[in-house]
């Protein structure tokens, strides 16, 4: 079941990240987009990125985290390797 987190929104914002491995269209972030906005993020709030997980270069990534602030919380769909959670959670 996901955390609902629309009873705080007044005091923090949701901020999505999405990825996929693939950029040649074989792979969708559909899936992670509905995800995020049944959590409650707001579309100008998803950032995005299509790379393998083993690069370490994500412009995706790099501007949500830069534009949190105080309080807000930063939602992604699942953390599902080392390769993926490694860069999250090294800069939280």
């Amino acid at each position: 079941m996901p955390l609902d987190w629309r009873w705080c929104t007044d005091r923090l914002s949701l901020m999505g990240y999405a990825r996929i491995s693939k950029a040649d269209g074989s792979q969708s972030l559909d899936l992670q987009h509905d995800a995020l906005h049944t959590a409650g993020v707001e579309q100008n709030n998803i950032y995005e990125d299509r790379a393998s997980g083993s690069r370490d270069d994500r412009p995706g990534l790099a501007a949500c985290l830069k534009s949190l602030r105080d309080g807000d919380v930063p939602v992604v769909w699942k953390l599902s390797s080392r390769t993926v959670a490694r860069p999250i959670w090294s800069t939280l």
